[in-house]
Formats: C-alpha cells, sequence, structure tokens
C-alpha cells in the first residue's frame, strides 16, 4: 500500500484548509495492532507542495478537542510535509497506540517537514485552551521523532512529549528526538511571551539519541524544556546526549535571551542524560554565536 491519506495541491492550485481528525491510520480498528500503510499521512509530494492550513488533530478550540487526535501508528514514515505550511499537527498519538501506553512504532522517520515546510506548528500554541490536549505523543521510532530539514524554515515544536508514554514518565525511545538541518528561525519550546502559559509550551524530550540535534541550523530557540527528565521534571529519563549542535550553525540559542521577560520560564531543565548534557561539535565548519544560559544543567 501507499500513503493511508495523501493531500497535494499543483502548481495552479492550493490544496487548502483541510481537517484529518480522530482516525486510526497503521492500525486496526481498536486502535491497538498495526496494519501499516507505507506512510500515514502524506502532505505535499514532489512537484505538488501546494498545501496549507491543514489541521491534522486538535483545533484546541476547547470543543470535542480530546476526540480529534489521530493514531498513526505502524507505517514507514507517520507524517510528511513536503513544502506545506501553516499546518497545525497537534494532539496525535505517533508509534503509540491508542491508550498512549504501549508502542507500535512507525519505521522510519516520524514526522518530516522538507523542501521548504515553513510556518507550521507541532504542538500547542499556549494560549490557554485544550494546551495539554494539543500535545503530541512521539515515541518508539526507527529514525528520527521530528526531522525539520532543506529549507524549512519558523516552524515551532512545543508543549510535546518526545520519547515517552502518554504519561510523560516511561521511556519510548526514538534515536533521535528532534533533529534540525539546513533549516534556520525555528523554535522548540516557549516563546517565553510573559503570559501564564509559557510552561504549557514546554517540551519533553527524553530517552533519545540525542534529545536535539541541530546540523548547519541557524537562528535556532531552544527554551523552556526538559531535556533527560519525565514530565515532572523530577525523575532521570535520560537521553544519551541532551543537545547536539554540529557542522556551520551559528547563532543558536539555548534557553533565556536575559531580557528580563520570563526569563526563568525559557530555562531548559538538561539533566540525566547519560552522555554530555550539551555537545557543540564544529564537524565541517564553525559553530558560532551560541548562547546557553540560564539554564539548570546537571547529573549528566
Amino acid at each position: 500500500s501507499t500513503e493511508g491519506i495523501s493531500v497535494t495541491g499543483d502548481g495552479s492550485r492550493v490544496a487548502d484548509g483541510n481537517i484529518i481528525q480522530g482516525n486510526l491510520i497503521g492500525t486496526d480498528v481498536n486502535g491497538t495492532s498495526v496494519l501499516a500503510n507505507s506512510g500515514g499521512i502524506n502532505l505535499g509530494s514532489s512537484g505538488n507542495t501546494n498545501v496549507q492550513n491543514t489541521v491534522v488533530g486538535t483545533d484546541g478550540d476547547g470543543v470535542n478537542d480530546a476526540a480529534e487526535g489521530n493514531v498513526i501508528s505502524g507505517n514507514q514514515n507517520a507524517i510528511t510535509m513536503e513544502g506545506a505550511t501553516a499546518t497545525v499537527v497537534a494532539g496525535n498519538y505517533i508509534g503509540v497506540d491508542i491508550t498512549g501506553t504501549a508502542p507500535l512504532g512507525n519505521g522510519s522517520e516520524t514526522l518530516v517537514l522538507y523542501a521548504g515546510a515553513n510556518n507550521n506548528r507541532i504542538g500547542t500554541n499556549g494560549d490557554g485552551v485544550s494546551d495539554a490536549l494539543e500535545r503530541n505523543i512521539i515515541a518508539n521510532s526507527g529514525a528520527e521523532a521530528i526531522w525539520i530539514i532543506s529549507g524549512s524554515n519558523n516552524n515551532v515544536v512545543a508543549g510535546n512529549y518526545i520519547g515517552t508514554d502518554v504519561t510523560g514518565t516511561v521511556a519510548m525511545s526514538n534515536p533521535d528526538g528532534i533533529s534540525i538541518a539546513d533549516s534556520d528561525n525555528n523554535r522548540i519550546g516557549t516563546d517565553g511571551s510573559n503570559d501564564a502559559f509559557n510552561s504549557n509550551e514546554r517540551n519533553v524530550i527524553s530517552g533519545n539519541n540525542p534529545g536535539v540535534r541541530l546540523s548547519n541550523a541557524n537562528n535556532t530557540v531552544i527554551t523552556g524544556n526538559y531535556i533527560g527528565t519525565d514530565a515532572t521534571g523530577a525523575a532521570a529519563l535520560g537521553n544519551v546526549t541532551g543537545i547536539v549542535i554540529q557542522g556551520t550553525s551559528t547563532d543558536n540559542r539555548i534557553g533565556t535571551n536575559s531580557d528580563g521577560i520570563a526569563d526563568t520560564t525559557e530555562a531548559n531543565l538538561i539533566a540525566h542524560n547519560t552522555g554530555n548534557g550539551i555537545e557543540i561539535e564544529p564537524m565541517g565548519g564553525p559553530a558560532t554565536g551560541i548562547s546557553i544560559r540560564g539554564n539548570s544543567i546537571y547529573a549528566n
């Protein structure tokens, strides 16, 4: 088989405003056993990339949000977004069963944004409405859990559990938690907007190898996350390495910008990783202008 769901535009027509909610994609009707597609959901394809304003999962409007998430498990890739823009992926169980506690996996990269997939949101918008229900559970991948590559810019990854079950306390590992390569201006975690909901944008990135990898990625912001602990921040659930920055990666920020606004909630907790908390490895080029401020980094 091919994709469970494929949405594409073409050079003259845009696939705009589609909604994919409440489905079991790659499992049986109970959401507990694998019946795989080659791919789960495909948004855009080579030469047919005009896909925008799509919602995969909950729209987070406070109405029936708990029923809107998809189970996307057992496929080769769960979601591929080639050139898709302004799309929301929220409230889905990806790589786990319908309970969020049993591993079903996806065979390769789980959620892939590439070829100019810009201005998309993976997880919550942190507006205080259904923020927890906008959380994606992304676990048991064959390769990267979230892979942002090839000029995919200005994306947000916020409020997700990456490498754990639905409770955020049991490791269900991915090879890489989040990997960003050759892409700029992406955010992992909170925007530090000094509202009451910054902590809702926290990702738990634990049980992976590594938690976050940047390679030739610029102006990335990594803020307010738990990297190597469970969802409480109290118990160890380590990655092999917390964060790795490689290649010609410039002006990336890990932690607060020290502007006096929401500095505490911008701090990352980076702890209990079995290797280093943060590694900067300028393989193939210099890594410059890296800011590491205000974080709690211990027991690595």
